[in-house]
C-alpha cells in the first residue's frame, strides 16, 4: 500500500440498492469479524464517505470507511448491449479490474479491508425498486427507474451472480487486501465465508 497517514481503509461495496448505507447506519451485534479490526462495523452510525469524496475526507482520521456502488462502475463501461449474453460477456471481461478511482484509494492506505454486502437477486431487486419508487414519489423522475443496465443485473439471477463473481475476482487481484462477505438477504447482516459465497455464486 502507499505511503500515507491513513492506517486502515475499509471499502464497503455492493450492488445498487443492496443496503450498503443501511448496513453502515444500523447496529449488527451479531456480527463477528474476529481479529480483523472490523468490530466497529457492528455498531450503528459508522461514519463513511463515498468513493468520489475528496482527499481531505479520507485523511481526517487514521481509519476511513468508503461506500462503493459497484453498479456505477459497470454502468460507466456501458456499450450497446442488446442481449443478456452480451452483458455476461462484459462481466467476464471484468469491469472492476481496472478502476482508476478505486486504485488511487487503495494506494492511500497502509492496510485495506474490503467488505462486500450481498443479497439474493430477487431481494436486492425488490429493495432497489422500493427505494427508487420512494425517490420518485418525493423528488420526481429518478434515473434509477429507467436504467435498464441496473434492471437487468438486479433482476436476472445469472447476471447478478456474474456481477459478484467479477467483483470477487477483482478483489483477489488487489495485493494484500482482506476480503469479507456479509449476506443481508434475510434483513439481518450475517458474515459468511468465501467457501459459502462461492456456492451462492456458482455458475448456472
Amino acid at each position: 500500500m502507499g505511503e500515507t497517514s491513513l492506517e486502515h481503509l475499509v471499502i464497503v461495496a455492493g450492488q445498487r440498492g443492496v443496503g450498503k448505507s443501511h448496513f453502515l447506519n444500523a447496529a449488527h451485534p451479531q456480527l463477528d469479524f474476529g481479529v480483523s479490526g472490523l468490530a466497529f462495523l457492528a455498531e450503528a452510525d459508522v461514519p463513511h464517505v463515498h468513493l468520489m469524496a475528496g482527499e481531505q475526507a479520507l485523511q481526517q482520521n487514521p481509519l476511513a470507511v468508503v461506500h462503493v456502488d459497484l453498479m456505477n462502475r459497470f454502468a460507466s463501461q456501458a456499450s450497446n448491449w442488446t442481449s443478456v449474453d452480451e452483458m455476461l460477456a462484459a462481466l467476464r471481461a471484468n469491469p472492476f479490474l481496472e478502476w482508476p478511482m478505486l486504485e488511487a484509494r487503495l494506494l492511500q492506505a497502509k492496510r485495506v479491508s474490503v467488505v462486500t454486502i450481498y443479497a439474493d437477486a430477487s431481494i436486492n431487486f425488490e429493495r432497489w425498486v422500493e427505494r427508487g419508487l420512494s425517490g420518485f414519489a418525493e423528488e420526481g423522475a429518478d434515473s434509477r427507474l429507467v436504467d435498464m443496465r441496473a434492471v437487468a443485473v438486479l433482476g436476472h439471477g445469472r447476471l447478478h451472480r456474474a456481477f459478484y463473481r467479477s467483483w470477487a475476482a477483482a478483489v483477489k487481484q488487489m495485493e494484500g487486501v482482506e476480503h469479507f462477505w456479509v449476506d443481508v438477504s434475510t434483513g439481518h447482516a450475517r458474515a459468511i465465508s468465501d467457501y459459502e459465497m462461492s456456492d451462492l455464486l456458482a455458475a448456472s
